[in-house]
């Protein structure tokens, strides 16, 4: 299985864009959103708990001054957490 198409790096860049990180505390979540602020994405962050997001923000915005970091708590499952996402412009794909 060829993959190096997903490890080189692409000539598009993704500053600017907006990206919506779930279970961004630890993890998976937590590389995504680092990897994305390093290339100037804007954020939207959702975990479960508070004081881990409000942490990772602080840091984020340490490193990349020039990224738009948005946390909220709450679980993804929560129509009402969605609504609130969508409020703050983060980008919301409904199937």
């Amino acid at each position: 299985m060829d993959i190096s198409q997903f490890l080189s790096y692409s000539e598009h860049s993704l500053k600017g864009k907006k990206a919506l990180v779930t279970g961004a505390s630890s993890g998976f979540g937590l590389a995504i959103a680092c990897r994305l602020a390093q290339e100037g994405v804007s954020l939207f962050l959702v975990a479960r708990r508070n004081e881990k997001l409000s942490e990772l923000r602080e840091t984020l915005l340490k490193h990349f001054p020039n990224v738009s970091v948005t946390t909220t708590a709450g679980d993804v499952r929560d129509p009402a957490l969605i609504q609130t996402l969508e409020k703050c412009g983060a980008p919301i794909v409904s199937f």
